[in-house]
């Protein structure tokens, strides 16, 4: 029988990296204004492997990007590990995310809804650049693409254009 897999608000993610260091990440809520979504914090400081890590200074790290996923698929198909709980969440209210809205396909014409965790979607219209500055993509990400942009930047494939990461 399969080991059943808990998350926790807090939990603290690792994501093993290409040179042999980790990366980490924190569940910090979840978005019921977005399918249910598993929000996550992924900090920017790399580890080596084998570090004694104090979850306070992970968690104290600077923010890289928040997105939104299924932690448990990501524990299932082995692209992260679960490594403790820390009760330092930073302030979830303030996370911002964006999402094309279906109706407009050609990218030049491309309408913008935004919205705050647990809250109601609103327009933004065209994305400017402080739009794009203070919000992260809003789409439920599988695991294989949140590991990809930990360790590439972006996002994987054409969803989006470069310039809107």
């Amino acid at each position: 029988m399969a080991k059943r897999i808990v998350t926790r608000i807090g939990d603290v993610f690792s994501v093993a990296l290409d040179n042999g260091n980790l990366r980490f990440f924190q569940f910090v809520a979840i978005d019921s204004s977005c399918l249910g979504g598993s929000v996550i914090r992924v900090f920017k400081k790399e580890y080596p492997k084998g570090y004694i890590l104090n979850l306070e200074d992970v968690v104290s790290d600077d923010v890289d990007f928040y997105a939104l996923t299924i932690l448990r698929m990501g524990v299932e198909d082995g692209d992260w590990e679960k490594i403790g709980n820390c009760k330092n969440i930073g302030d979830p209210s303030n996370v911002l995310f964006r999402e094309v809205r279906k109706d407009a396909l050609d990218h030049s014409e491309r309408i913008w809804e935004a919205w705050y965790i647990n809250k109601e979607w609103f327009t933004i219209g065209k994305l400017t650049s402080d739009y794009r500055s203070k919000s992260d993509i809003g789409s439920v990400w599988v695991s294989s693409a949140i590991v990809y942009r930990i360790k590439n930047g972006v996002y994987p494939g054409t969803a989006y254009w470069p310039e809107e990461h």
